[in-house]
Parts: structure tokens; sequence; C-alpha cells
């Protein structure tokens, strides 16, 4: 998959025949009309390049799968392949879909992309606003104050923040429409407020993708990691961060509020704190915390309750 072009490679006759079509309507429908009856087309999950392909043949009723390119490249490794070009990517991806099972892929409904793509807008604005921000205060700092550059980018904080504060509005009105009950739910656990529920809910699909609260862990980068064979220790346990940056990001963010307000949270903070773990190990125990909490109200639809005990639990 690539901005430009599509390297699709499948077997007939048993020979793999490779073709290389365009990136564009043109080339989906080339596709259609190459691949045999009752395929399974898989593909990684390149970035926005994979969504107007996998759409389209979804449309035309053919089964998709869309993979983790992770797993092919550690598949790719498994294989011992030394060479790297998109025919062979293309023919270690059909062999991918050949050995491994596969799950189909589902079109995101249409709330669900333009609010992933509002967010990832906003992402961008935010990146700019802290850019600009950042300069205008080293600015000031060294004592030499150049009104030029100030008020080149006054204007353009100006404009950041105040775009930033259009989107939250249409994120928020979208997110009631979309997913009304996880959007409040999630609201009601201390030390979460609309921006980490947004996050949350957009990147997990409104939690349709997960299966339990580990897999979401996983995606926020936060499991724990360890590096040592024999007497080798290379370091300490540290979290593999293999995931979404935002969500580990805006998490943490609100560990710091979630230590002082929610009970749960404060109470492993402080055991941790007290068994001398460092502040922020403590932090990312909480982050997991969050996250555990985040996930047992979004799939069980009930608000946040500080004195909820499970009924798994045996008195």
């Amino acid at each position: 998959m690539s901005k430009a072009h599509l390297d699709l490679v499948f077997l007939k006759a048993g020979k793999a025949q490779h073709h290389k079509v365009t990136n564009d309507k043109a080339g989906h429908k080339k596709i259609l009309s190459l691949i045999p009856n009752s395929s399974c087309v898989v593909m990684e999950s390149s970035g926005p390049y994979f969504l107007s392909l996998a759409a389209f043949l979804k449309a035309h009723e053919v089964s998709v799968s869309v993979v983790n390119p992770l797993s092919v490249k550690r598949f790719i490794q498994m294989k011992g392949e030394r060479n790297k070009s998109d025919k062979k990517d293309a023919y270690w991806i059909m062999s991918y879909g050949q050995e491994q099972p596969l799950k189909e892929w589902e079109l995101p409904n249409e709330l669900q992309l333009k609010c992933a793509r509002l967010y990832s807008l906003r992402a961008l604005y935010v990146k700019q606003l802290t850019m600009l921000t950042n300069h205008s205060q080293s600015v000031t700092i060294t004592g030499m104050v150049d009104k030029d550059v100030k008020q080149s980018i006054a204007p353009m904080i100006k404009h950041f923040k105040l775009a930033c504060e259009k989107l939250d509005a249409k994120l928020d009105k979208l997110l009631k429409e979309w997913q009304p009950e996880q959007y409040r739910n999630l609201q009601t656990i201390p030390g979460v407020g609309k921006q980490v529920a947004m996050v949350l809910i957009i990147k997990t699909n409104g939690f349709s993708n997960l299966e339990n609260y580990r897999q979401l862990i996983s995606m926020a980068g936060l499991t724990p990691r360890e590096y040592s064979s024999g007497s080798s220790v290379r370091a300490k346990v540290r979290i593999c961060k293999n995931g979404g940056s935002e969500i580990r990001r805006i998490v943490y963010l609100s560990s710091m509020t979630a230590i002082r307000y929610n009970r749960q949270c404060k109470t492993l903070f402080d055991r941790l704190k007290c068994r001398g773990k460092n502040g922020k190990v403590a932090l990312i125990a909480v982050c997991n915390k969050i996250l555990k909490q985040a996930f047992a109200i979004a799939k069980s639809g009930v608000p946040y309750h500080a004195d909820y005990t499970s009924k798994l639990v045996v008195n």
C-alpha cells in the first residue's frame, strides 16, 4: 500500500501473480476484475491509504482483512527473508493470510470516521500551538523582544486556540450523538475529563475493537516489558510503548488528577510509594488502573461508583 500505487499478489494455477495498479478508483476496479472469486483480500493498515480500497471491496461484497503491519513484519522475519521490495511485501502478506487466522474487517460508521478525522486535525493544531507558544516565550525570556516577531506570532496563537475550541465543540456534539452513554459514563470517573473520554472512544471505536482491558493497556503502550536471559539483564522492566502515544500521553496527564480525587487510584499510588517505588512508576500503575476502570464502565454501561464491589469478589 502506498499513496500512488498498490501491489497485488495472488495465486493462479498454483503460481504467484503480481500486478501493480494505481491507488485510485481505476486501480480499485482493476483489482476487483483480477482477483479470483470468493477471495479474501488481506492488506496492511498503512495509515489512510488502505481505507478507500477496503471500503470499495466491502461495497462489492469482497471479504477483507486488515492486519497490523508489525505482525506482518515479524512474520517475514520468522521466514528468514532478507530482501525488501513492494512486490516481496505483497507476496508475504498473501502468505500471512494463508497461514494465520484472520478477522473480517468492518467499515467504521460515518460518525466514527468524522470524529477520528476531526481529532487528528485537533492534534495537529495543538502541536502547532505548542510550538508557537514556546517560541513566543523563548523570545520574551531572552530580554531582546522583537516586536515584529511577537506581532506575527500573537494572531497565529489566537487563531489556533480558537480553532481548537471550535473542534472541541464539534467533537463534543458528535460524541453525544454517536456514543452518548459511554461519553457520559466515562466522565464520571474522577480524573477523566472530556479529552480523555474523547480519545478513548475515538481510538477504540467505542470500545468495540476490544475484548478485555489488557488489549486497551497494550493499545496505549503501557504494558510492562522485561528484557532478560539467564544471567544477562539488559535493562529494568519498562513499558513497551508499542501503541498509541496519544492515549498514553493524555491518560498519564489525567493520572496526576486521579491520585488526588480517585479513591482507588490514590490508594494504589500511596501503596506503591510506601513500597519504595519511583513516582513515575507509580503513576504508570495508576494509568493502567484508569484504563481498567474505563474499560469496565464502557462495557457495562454503569457509571462510576467509588464503593462498587465486583460480584466476582468472594467475601
